[in-house]
């Protein structure tokens, strides 16, 4: 939630010459000299020129709002969303005569990015509304220490500036509201064409109906007995087992901190976690939380029942970035270390080359002995571009062979994690939420899990 605090920063104002004054004022100087050297009866213009517009410049000055008469009311929202954006409105009020334009701008900061970096609002009844779009960039405070008003005298020759010290708290957090959304619009989409109840039905172990044995189906799942007392071939339909262990890991290391379109790798990775989360608690299944770089970080054992996504989300809040090389020796070993049961292990990771992924692949190959492993990774599209851009330079042709060198090495990497058994998905981060999801439902369906 957002706060406002008193204000720590020290309030100041001045007013200053602007550049309409600056070049009358300058061009008067060259007219008189001129006029002093070829006409020096008169010289005198020019000063008089000189005087007149210092004149202009108070009348401006008095004429214009004073530096005092201002009011800002910050209006923030109670939270962003990675993801998303959101609005930032700051009230302007002056107490009498008021000018027709202010200038709005704030402090910069490395958590969200506010747009337009300078508002010129505009004055009705000596009140103005700037409004600031507030884009995030990754999780953590929003601090916004100060605002800075500026306004120009009727004349134009002078302008006024204020700092109003602020001391705002705005909480930029993972986006849960997009990940209710989504889940809302799963579910509601199965209900209107029935077909939650089939989702449940798969190559499990839990019975669930008897129905007319039809042409195709497995000779095995036939009741005999249940077919002699009804007088008709019957057949057993199975559900996929609930209670699963659900364990989603996070690389929290230093390349999964970097941006990719606009956020950086891990709060896509969390977004498509928690979406996950929500679904596999809403199906019956329990679900956990772990991050790990150069050391094991979060561990919360998996925990059942739908109210416990409040959990994974207060928990997730605190998944940090970090600048530290990924140590998935010790991080994969830990996180095998916590189960105590056959789960599903998602990993949101990644890797720039075939060397730095041998220690990753050595021990995910000890967890999939024990475990179903989904391996998730981006799309490196920044080497996409660069083997698809046109090679009309000795460098863009440099780019484009060691980019398709590296591309390569990750596919080779991608083709040893599938021979150790594991699940690859490499895509887009906007989608990274529905295919990982339906992966999810494809092996319980299946019953791998």
């Amino acid at each position: 939630m957002s706060k406002t605090a008193k204000p720590k920063s020290r309030e100041s104002a001045f007013l200053a010459p602007t550049k309409l004054a600056i070049l009358s004022m300058s061009a008067g100087v060259p007219v008189t000299l001129l006029l002093s050297i070829f006409a020096p009866a008169l010289w005198a213009l020019g000063a008089a020129w000189i005087a007149f517009l210092l004149a202009l410049i108070v009348l401006d000055a008095l004429l214009s709002p004073g530096l005092f008469s201002v009011s800002l009311t910050p209006v923030p929202p109670r939270q962003v969303y990675i993801g998303d954006s959101a609005k930032l409105l700051a009230h302007i009020e002056f107490t009498g005569k008021a000018p027709a334009f202010v200038e709005v701008t704030t402090n910069k900061s490395t958590i969200a990015q506010l747009t337009p970096a300078r508002v010129l609002a505009q004055t009705q009844n000596a009140k103005a509304v700037a409004q600031f779009d507030i884009i995030p960039k990754r999780r953590g405070q929003l601090h916004l220490s100060r605002f800075w008003l500026r306004w120009r005298g009727p004349l134009g020759l002078v302008f006024k500036a204020r700092t109003m010290p602020q001391d705002m708290h705005i909480p930029v957090i993972a986006n849960i509201r997009g990940v209710k959304q989504q889940a809302m619009q799963i579910f509601s989409r199965d209900q209107r064409y029935g077909q939650k109840r089939q989702k449940e039905r798969g190559e499990g172990t839990e019975f669930d109906s008897l129905r007319e044995f039809v042409s195709g189906m497995d000779h095995r799942r036939i009741d005999w007995k249940a077919s002699a007392r009804h007088h008709l071939l019957l057949a057993k339909e199975f559900r996929t087992e609930r209670n699963h262990n659900v364990m989603i890991a996070l690389d929290t290391g230093y390349l999964m901190s970097a941006p990719l379109d606009g956020i950086a790798k891990l709060d896509h990775g969390l977004n498509a976690g928690l979406l996950l989360a929500y679904i596999g608690l809403r199906t019956g299944d329990r679900v956990g939380l772990y991050s790990f770089d150069a050391q094991p970080g979060l561990i919360c054992k998996p925990l059942a029942h739908t109210g416990s996504f409040g959990v994974l989300q207060r928990l997730s809040a605190g998944i940090g970035y970090s600048n530290t090389e990924t140590n998935f020796t010790l991080g994969l070993s830990r996180l095998g270390q916590s189960l105590d049961r056959r789960s599903l292990l998602i990993i949101f990771t990644d890797f720039s080359d075939t060397i730095s992924a041998e220690l990753m692949l050595e021990n995910l190959g000890r967890l999939v002995r024990n475990h179903v492993v989904i391996f998730i990774a981006f799309n490196d599209k920044e080497l996409e571009d660069m083997v698809t851009a046109a090679p009309d330079t000795t460098e863009k042709i440099s780019q484009a062979v060691i980019a398709a060198g590296l591309l390569k090495e990750r596919d080779l990497v991608f083709s040893r994690l599938h021979r150790l058994g594991v699940h690859i998905l490499e895509t887009q981060p906007e989608r990274v939420g529905p295919k990982l999801l339906a992966k999810y439902m494809e092996l319980k369906t299946r019953g791998v899990l």
